[in-house]
């Protein structure tokens, strides 16, 4: 990949390295990408049922997704 390729609030640069919302990769972001190495996220595990599925946006999509849900956990919880 020679170029950033970015979906929602997440991009991932051509050296590997992610750049997203700081707090969430900070708290929950390693843990994340734990599971999907490990095999143990849905978002990550459905969209690779593809065979033309792009890794890297199924990434960026399953860290998409598990933000959404600690986001909005986090405005519940502080309320």
């Amino acid at each position: 990949m020679s170029k950033p390729k970015t979906v929602g609030a997440f991009t991932y640069h051509p050296d590997g390295s992610i750049e997203g919302p700081a707090q969430y990769l900070e708290e929950k972001g390693n843990d994340t990408i734990e599971k999907i190495n490990a095999g143990k996220n849905h978002v990550f595990n459905f969209g690779c049922r593809n065979p033309n599925a792009d890794t890297v946006t199924l990434l960026l999509v399953a860290l998409q997704t598990d933000y959404a849900g600690w986001l909005g956990m986090k405005g519940l919880v502080e309320k």
